[in-house]
C-alpha cells in the first residue's frame, strides 16, 4: 500500500498493476478514543457482513467472466469484484463500469506526469493516421508538440523509445497505439498509430433506380434497362 497528498504511482506500465482509491474530505472529527469505540462496537457487524459477501462472490465467480478482448491486466480482481456486485443484488457490469471510470481517470492523471505522452496525443489528434519513421525522426516531429516547460523530455533516440515503451500501456487505453519495429535498414523504427475505422472503399456498382436505365458511354441515364448497371470509366 502507498500512499500520499500527490499522485504516488506516475510510471504508466505500473499504472495497469495498481488499483488508485481517492479517499473523500473528512469534514467531521473525531479524538481517537471515540473512533476505536466506534470501531468496536461496529466490528461484529462488519466481519459478518464481510463473510457473508465474501462467500457469496465466491458462489457466483463461476458464473461471470469476460471476452477475451475486454479483460484488463487484473483480470481476477475484475472477476471478482463482479462476482461481488452480483451477490450483492447489482448487475456485474455496474462495477466493470466504475473500475474502467478509474482507470481511465488514472491513466489521464499519469499522463499528465509524462511529457512524451502528451505529446503524442497531441500529435495523433492533429494527424489520426499516425507515423512511421525512424526514432530519430519521430523525436523530430514531437518537438513540435512538446508541452511548454517540460523538464524530463528525452534528449536522443534511445530516450525516446524507453519512453514510448513506459508510455504505450496507457495510450493504448486511449486508443494509441505506439509499437517498436525492430531495427530496418540500420535504423530502429517505431509505429504511433491512432485506432481509426477502416475506410469504406468505393464500389464500381452504381445503383440506378428501378426502371431507368443507364448509358455505360456517357453515364447518363436512358432507357429502362435493369436495376443494376455498371459504370466503365
Amino acid at each position: 500500500m502507498v500512499n500520499g497528498i500527490s499522485i504516488s504511482v506516475t510510471q504508466q506500465d505500473l499504472v495497469d498493476r495498481v488499483i488508485s482509491v481517492e479517499c473523500p474530505v473528512i469534514d467531521t472529527r473525531q479524538s481517537s478514543s471515540q473512533q476505536w469505540q466506534a470501531f468496536d462496537r461496529a466490528l461484529p457487524g462488519m466481519l459478518g457482513a464481510l463473510f457473508d459477501l465474501a462467500a457469496g462472490a465466491l458462489r457466483e465467480l463461476p458464473n461471470v467472466g469476460l471476452p477475451r478482448e475486454d479483460r484488463p491486466r487484473l483480470v481476477e480482481y475484475v472477476l471478482l469484484g463482479m462476482a461481488l456486485a452480483k451477490a450483492s443484488g447489482k448487475h456485474p457490469n455496474e462495477f466493470l463500469q466504475q473500475f474502467q471510470t478509474t482507470r481511465a481517470e488514472t491513466v489521464a492523471r499519469t499522463l499528465d506526469a509524462s511529457p512524451v505522452a502528451s505529446a503524442v496525443l497531441e500529435f495523433i489528434e492533429a494527424n489520426p493516421y499516425g507515423i512511421e519513421a525512424s526514432v530519430k525522426d519521430i523525436l523530430t516531429r514531437l518537438e513540435h508538440y512538446k508541452p511548454a516547460g517540460a523538464e524530463a523530455w528525452p534528449r536522443t533516440p534511445k530516450g525516446l523509445g524507453d519512453a514510448l515503451r513506459r508510455a504505450s500501456p496507457a495510450l493504448r487505453q486511449l486508443g494509441v497505439e505506439c509499437k517498436s519495429l525492430g531495427n530496418i535498414g540500420g535504423k530502429v523504427k517505431w509505429a504511433i498509430k491512432g485506432k481509426l475505422a477502416t475506410p469504406c472503399h468505393a464500389s464500381h456498382e452504381v445503383i440506378v433506380p428501378s426502371g431507368v436505365g443507364h448509358d455505360i458511354k456517357t453515364s447518363m441515364t436512358s432507357s429502362p434497362a435493369g436495376t443494376l448497371a455498371t459504370e466503365v470509366l
